[in-house]
């Protein structure tokens, strides 16, 4: 696995590669991998020639200081996990490079309302972040076809918006949800987890699942606050929101429309934040 940590070598490397006819894949992460990460990896080397990753904790999509703080850093062992699964390319970009100072203009953004629920009414500027990030990786490093985990759907769809805003030739794949053996959503944030707000936080994907399986539009606020009631009453977990979504526009239902319908929780675990979906298809979106 080749480790560039300059843009300007990494780009050229790349430019050559694409001349030569291969294709990229581009896996961004923030580093702490696990086996969703993983997962990513190996979508991106089944459909491309390169598989570009980076390490980058992106200090424009974080909220509160202390939670850029506590984000687990482990760079070494990162590498490691990557080569493992024949990551081609690795790249570690510094802070500078990515937000250079001077002659940088920051995009303007049009997310047509993918960012006024969930994550972006309790993460004031947390898309702006992820758009950002994403639009200099674009604009900086040329490939083909990008890899997003499905755990994070909003930010997925947003990532779609912003590639179709400035119109970039980039596919973006989005890769289903790892889990760990009780249903829980593999994330970075589960080495903060103690070992029974981990055990407890298995409930959050349990209880999607309960109610997609009993869906009924009619009775969809009766649903969710059965399930809040469900999720804290572990002394560990608390709903920070769950909200069914159009999966599409990510508006709040109005009607029962034969639509895909998203449900996407937030929960906060003794202190680390969790978030999780599940995707309700038509056949159980009018009841």
């Amino acid at each position: 696995m080749l480790i560039f940590k300059e843009v300007n070598a990494l780009r050229t490397y790349l430019e050559a590669s694409e001349e030569a006819g291969k294709t990229v894949g581009f896996v961004p992460t923030m580093g702490a991998l696990h086996e969703g990460h993983m997962a990513l990896i190996r979508a991106s080397n089944a459909s491309n020639d390169i598989t570009l990753s980076t390490i980058f904790v992106n200090p424009a999509q974080f909220n509160e200081q202390s939670d850029f703080d506590s984000y687990p850093v482990q760079i070494e062992q990162d590498a490691a996990k990557l080569e493992l699964e024949n990551c081609t390319v690795l790249y570690l970009p510094k802070v500078e490079e990515v937000y250079p100072s001077g002659d940088y203009e920051k995009p303007v953004f049009d997310f047509k309302g993918l960012d006024s629920q969930m994550e972006g009414a309790f993460r004031p500027g947390h898309f702006f972040g992820v758009g950002e990030v994403i639009k200099r990786f674009i604009d900086l490093m040329p490939f083909h076809r990008m890899y997003l985990g499905a755990k994070d759907y909003q930010q997925v769809q947003i990532v779609k918006r912003v590639v179709e805003q400035f119109d970039y030739d980039v596919e973006v794949v989005s890769v289903p949800t790892e889990r760990e053996a009780g249903g829980l959503a593999m994330s970075s944030r589960n080495l903060l987890l103690s070992k029974e707000a981990k055990e407890a936080a298995n409930v959050i994907y349990q209880t999607l699942s309960w109610v997609r399986d009993h869906y009924s539009f009619d009775q969809l606020d009766q649903l969710l606050e059965a399930a809040k009631a469900k999720i804290n009453h572990s002394e560990h977990l608390e709903v920070e929101y769950l909200i069914a979504a159009d999966a599409s526009t990510l508006q709040i239902l109005k009607n029962a429309e034969p639509t895909p319908v998203v449900l996407c929780i937030s929960v906060w675990a003794n202190g680390v934040r969790l978030i999780d979906n599940i995707v309700i298809e038509r056949e159980y979106s009018i009841g």
